[in-house]
């Protein structure tokens, strides 16, 4: 259902970009080709898209530079993404029907949205917000612009020595972040996406493995001692036929024992696997 392409093909006349819609002071980047670009910091307060689209709508009728542009009038075709194109494969007009129909998929945004403990990146979370860093669904996110900005030496600090559960909650002590009753939503947020990459590792693994699974091993100081920790995993791994001991999880284990309250459900009596068990050594 794509629309008409006009007859002559667009040029490319100047790019521009707004960044830190939620930060403290924004930032616009401009350029006209290769040699005439320039980055300026936003003295007004804009805080949503709307805004930042006005803004630049403005700084392009006032670029003396840009005669190609002097009013609203000169804009033939204003251009938007959105969430899922269905079956459109390239560019479309708007019509009322090609409206409707994106309206329609509208039932599909879930699948790109995803819950915060899935797409949160366990980095400084004021520096994600800035520059909108987080995982998405169906189409990603280009990373080109990283490279621009930063030095791969930054970089490695930056993901090395500043993120993980202290650029989320403050704190390297995970017994701080892995209980019933967190200080903060950060802390909470912090345990679940731990969780959600422990349990994304398992299926992959026991999948890979065509379910012939011997031990689902707990292992160092996070494993050994977070009750909870356990519990979450084991629960969110129901579906593969493990359940839990809650009591024997509650005591603890000693260094290399192995507990029967961590197995599947069939024992192993099909073959696939001669019950799993929770094992700290």
């Amino acid at each position: 259902m794509p629309g008409p392409h006009p007859s002559n093909p667009p040029v490319k006349l100047a790019s521009a970009q707004v960044a830190g819609l939620t930060a403290p002071t924004g930032t616009f980047k401009y350029s006209q080709g290769p040699n005439k670009e320039k980055k300026d910091e936003i003295q007004e307060r804009i805080s949503s898209p709307q805004e930042a689209f006005k803004y630049l709508l403005h700084r392009f009728l006032n670029d003396p530079d840009l005669q190609e542009v002097a009013s609203k009038d000169d804009f033939a075709y204003l251009c938007h993404r959105v969430v899922h194109g269905g079956d459109f494969e390239k560019e479309a007009v708007i019509t009322e029907g090609a409206y409707n129909y994106l309206l329609a998929l509208k039932e599909l945004a879930p699948l790109y949205s995803m819950p915060d403990y899935v797409k949160t990146y366990p980095i400084s979370p004021e520096k994600a917000k800035e520059n909108w860093l987080r995982k998405y669904g169906f189409h990603g996110i280009s990373y080109s612009f990283i490279t621009k900005d930063m030095h791969i030496s930054t970089a490695k600090r930056i993901l090395n020595k500043q993120s993980g559960w202290k650029s989320l909650a403050g704190t390297t002590d995970f017994s701080q972040i892995a209980t019933e009753t967190p200080a903060t939503d950060q802390h909470r947020l912090a345990f679940d996406i731990f969780v959600d990459r422990i349990v994304g590792f398992i299926g992959n693994y026991v999948v890979k493995l065509d379910g012939h699974v011997d031990a689902l091993v707990f292992a160092g100081g996070i494993g050994e001692k977070s009750t909870l920790l356990r519990k979450k995993v084991v629960e969110k791994c129901r579906c593969l036929g493990f359940v839990i001991d809650h009591e024997a999880n509650g005591k603890g284990l000693a260094d290399g024992y192995c507990s029967d309250g961590y197995f599947r459900k069939d024992g192993g009596s099909t073959g696939d696997c001669s019950g799993t068990h929770l094992s700290n050594g």
